[in-house]
């Protein structure tokens, strides 16, 4: 029973469904040539634009399914955003280069790329404070997208060594991975 979700609407991307399964956000060029984050019903319908920056991209679902967590291209480099479900006034939660969030399933804290910006430094992982601001902790991790582990101890991650890739969990307490 597939259904085309969307149509002759500029390119599409991205796509994450709500927690409740009522909604799909996604990325869309479909106004402006701009990449902004859209909401739509599960079914398709109701079509409503959530963000106007220049480049937004990597929603992510808050656990409650209120927020939205997604990364803006800012001047120089991408920062993270919150915006409600129903869109209305984002707010900037990071000053820093930050991309790719993944929202713990407690809903306190948000993993994502970070780099400080200083040329001694790498794009690492970050734990951010679900509220925004600086970074409580910091990881030198393989560049692969993390995910929370269910209860919210620990970020996965692929690891590839000796030719051969590996899930592996690194506990957000800082112990080894």
């Amino acid at each position: 029973n597939q259904k085309q979700l969307t149509s002759e609407a500029g390119d599409n991307v991205h796509p994450v469904v709500s927690p409740d399964g009522r909604y799909i956000v996604f990325v869309s060029d479909r106004k402006d040539a701009r990449h902004n984050l859209w909401r739509i019903d599960i079914d398709g319908g109701n079509a409503k634009q959530l963000t106007s920056g220049s480049y937004d991209r990597n929603p992510a679902f808050s656990p409650d399914g209120k927020w939205i967590i997604y990364a803006s291209m800012g001047v120089t480099h991408p920062n993270l955003w919150k915006v409600s479900i129903d869109g209305g006034e984002a707010v900037k939660l990071t000053d820093k280069f930050s991309v790719a969030p993944a929202v713990s399933p407690d809903g306190k804290t948000i993993a994502c790329y970070y780099w400080d910006e200083k040329p001694e430094t790498q794009l690492g992982i970050a734990l951010i404070p679900f509220e925004g601001g600086q970074p409580f902790k910091m990881f030198n991790l393989p560049t692969a997208l993390v995910r929370w582990t269910p209860d919210s101890s620990a970020l996965t991650y692929v690891d590839s060594r000796g030719g051969v890739a590996n899930i592996w969990s690194q506990p957000v307490d800082g112990g080894k991975p």
